[in-house]
């Protein structure tokens, strides 16, 4: 649906705008109906995402640059705007299943999860992301894992669950159709979002003692982020602060709490994701 020589130099201008602090994520696209709307298939989003994403690394790797795949082309393109971080900025993309999993690790693309799947899921995933990325031992930076997590941080935990639980039923009644991942080793991870995992995500007090939610003031949300990152073994963390109905000046609260009293904790939490032990010689030890 977005010509990657457009992707590409949207970047490139990104890169320089932002004086070289930009990352950049991609994914193939999570609704049915926009694809629909575009008259593009569904079933041939993935294969369309990463031919897409060469295609883009070709035309900053090279001063001229042609191509002719399944389902894009192009021919003797040049960057009109220098990236200011070589050999490009820091790639991520969300992955769901193994190909995913391996084709972003191989190529040294950092990873991210979002909530909808239990730790254990998650846990597997990043294994297996890890694993692949040994094998391969890419060239380049070296890629990240990240979790992502909506969160609310106030005064007290108190506060905090009183201001948001209206806010986060009514969140996932809106996205609790959404796709999440079903048991991990089946050949694809995507599933609908069941029953029995929207329950537990609508629940506040469950999705927060899981992890799913962060929620609480300054001290439990700190702690609660370093909880599942070493359950995951992840080094970076997102945080989604504006959803449901939130009023600005409550994101904004929330936010200048994360920034002056969770983030300088959690700068001292070292995590060498890619060499994370496994979850089963965790458990060993």
């Amino acid at each position: 649906m977005w010509n990657p020589i457009r992707v590409a130099e949207e970047v490139a201008l990104l890169d320089n705008l932002t004086q070289g602090r930009l990352e950049c994520g991609f994914g193939p696209g999570i609704g049915p109906f926009t694809f629909a709307a575009y008259g593009v298939s569904w079933d041939e989003k993935r294969k369309m995402a990463w031919e897409a994403l060469r295609i883009i690394k070709g035309i900053w790797a090279n001063s001229s640059y042609s191509y002719e795949g399944e389902y894009f082309k192009c021919k003797n393109v040049e960057l009109g705007i220098p990236l200011v971080q070589q050999p490009h900025p820091p790639l991520w993309m969300p992955t769901r299943s193994r190909e995913s999993l391996e084709e972003a690790a191989s190529l040294g693309v950092s990873t991210i999860q979002w909530v909808p799947p239990r730790m254990k899921v998650i846990r597997a995933a990043f294994d297996h992301y890890r694993a692949a990325y040994q094998r391969a031992q890419p060239s380049g930076r070296k890629p990240h894992i990240g979790l992502m997590r909506e969160i609310y941080v106030a005064e007290t935990d108190r506060q905090a669950r009183d201001e948001i639980k209206d806010h986060w039923i009514y969140f996932w009644q809106r996205r609790g159709g959404g796709r999440t991942y079903g048991g991990y080793g089946h050949e694809n991870l995507t599933t609908m979002l069941d029953g029995e995992r929207k329950k537990e995500l609508i629940d506040i007090d469950h999705s927060i003692a899981d992890g799913s939610f962060i929620c609480g003031s300054p001290e439990t949300v700190t702690r609660q982020i370093r909880e599942i990152a070493l359950q995951a073994g992840a080094d970076t963390f997102l945080g989604e602060f504006a959803f449901g109905a939130l009023e600005h000046h409550q994101v904004m609260n929330s936010l200048r709490l994360f920034t002056d009293q969770v983030m300088p904790e959690l700068k001292k939490l070292e995590i060498d994701a890619l060499n994370f032990p496994t979850a089963e010689a965790r458990m060993v030890g």
